[in-house]
């Protein structure tokens, strides 16, 4: 089980708040990786992302709605549940566009037994759920809203394997989805398969300015208009999106970290094989000196100027996308991306745009 980061937010004027192109407001990002597991599909060369709805049960709104992305609901910040679900399945889609990893189906026969266990959107607490069934070359993620609190915008993390029990093949296909060694229990050093994961978004984004909390809405429009003073939900659904997909939570991600500096944890970096080659040597990773046995579970903040999805914080007002180094770390989990694209602007922008095509509709702000 990895904790929840948090990074102080910094100290901020009332300059910083109306101009936040040149003096940005900065929330941090939130992960979870804790023991846990109306749907939506997105795929690109079979490779499927399920998003499902069913624990997006919180009281939201002074009891007025129940959950985040109630497709019936128009909510106090004029967003419907509808939106919402077509921002959420756009980053989806744009994270499986690129993927092509084939995955064994889990389908329990009478003498099979599957228990799967993720972190409940609606709560944060553990929930499992008996022989599910899950389709070759998916993913499913459970997706919800509830007050976090604070700062943090999102916490997503990889669902667990609980019990296993069966016929050889089943077993496989329920433990790693056959990315591991035959026989072998849980998911591979090498590798990741997983079935899926979690994620939650906050309803009261409330960060402290000037020593008074204040409120700050999402932005949940297809384009940036309109963004100024608000948080990209897409940004942050990627974002989340990449931590179900191992990115700071899979022991895959975890063979590759170099813990160093001075004191022991200051000076962290990745040092997968495929992102060093796009970002030219180690690539910094956030750094916890206090908790120097810690994983680290982000990018340094403002890797690239803030331009990619996985660093731990997210300014106001801004929108990030998938850049080269965040698709070669996932290539370093052990996921079979498609295309590295070569880090400059066309090339991004190029392959955001394909990912955003293929359906209606992400990142986190607190990572």
């Amino acid at each position: 089980m990895k904790p929840i980061w948090r990074t102080p937010i910094q100290t901020l004027s009332l300059a910083a708040l109306l101009s936040p192109a040149t003096a940005p407001l900065v929330v941090i990002l939130g992960l979870v990786a804790v023991s846990i597991l109306s749907s939506w599909h997105s795929s690109v060369a079979g490779f499927e992302i399920v998003i499902d709805y069913s624990f997006d049960s919180a009281v939201l709104e002074d009891g007025a709605v129940s959950g985040f992305f109630n497709p019936s609901y128009t909510y106090a910040d004029g967003s419907t549940g509808l939106d919402r679900r077509i921002r959420m399945e756009r980053a989806a889609a744009i994270v499986a566009s690129n993927i092509s990893d084939e995955l064994l189906p889990v389908l329990p026969g009478p003498d099979d037994t599957l228990v799967i266990r993720f972190a409940n959107p609606k709560d944060g607490g553990g929930h499992t759920i008996l022989n599910p069934v899950l389709p070759a070359d998916t993913i499913i993620i459970y997706a919800g809203g509830r007050n976090i609190g604070g700062a943090t915008l999102g916490l997503g993390g990889m669902g667990y394997v609980d019990v296993t029990w069966g016929s050889p093949e089943f077993i496989d296909a329920g433990q790693h989805r056959g990315e591991g060694p035959s026989g072998s229990m849980g998911q591979p050093a090498d590798e990741y398969g997983p079935w899926g994961g979690s994620v939650a978004f906050n309803t009261e984004i409330v960060v402290e300015f000037e020593g008074a909390p204040t409120n700050f809405d999402w932005h949940f429009g297809e384009t940036t208009e309109g963004l100024d003073l608000h948080y990209d939900f897409l940004t942050v659904a990627i974002h989340e999106i990449g931590h179900v997909m191992g990115f700071g939570t899979a022991e895959s991600f975890d063979r590759y970290i170099d813990v160093g500096g001075t004191p022991l944890g200051a000076d962290n970096s990745f040092i997968g094989p495929q992102a060093m080659a796009v970002w030219g040597g180690p690539v910094p990773l956030e750094g916890d000196s206090s908790f120097p046995l810690r994983s680290p579970s982000h990018w340094l903040a403002g890797l690239d100027e803030d331009s990619t999805v996985m660093d731990t914080t997210l300014r106001l007002g801004r929108r990030a996308s998938m850049q080269s180094v965040d698709w070669a770390a996932l290539a370093d989990i052990g996921w079979d991306v498609v295309l590295i694209p070569e880090p400059s602007g066309v090339g991004l922008l190029t392959l955001g745009l394909a990912g955003m095509m293929l359906s209606a509709s992400n990142r986190k702000p607190s990572r």
